[in-house]
């Protein structure tokens, strides 16, 4: 600590500090919030849903609206 006390007071109070203490510059940028990727992994609340329809149902609409379709045309 006495090397510690030395130093600010040779160079200022706050020039060296424990790394226990942190170290939080005056900064003229700050991160873009909208620009950062989607937390898919981490976050439960930014997971995707996804819907899929039943593919045998799908199939079976299909051939009924093209059965429908037919019998229209005739």
């Amino acid at each position: 600590m006495a090397a510690l006390d030395a130093c600010n007071r040779r160079f200022g109070r706050g020039a060296v500090v424990p790394a226990a203490a942190g170290f939080t510059p005056a900064r003229a940028w700050s991160t873009k919030f909208e620009m950062r990727s989607p937390r898919y992994t981490t976050r439960l609340d930014e997971i995707l849903v996804v819907a899929a329809d039943n593919p045998v149902r799908s199939a079976w609409k299909a051939a009924i609206y093209r059965q429908d379709k037919c019998w229209a045309e005739t």
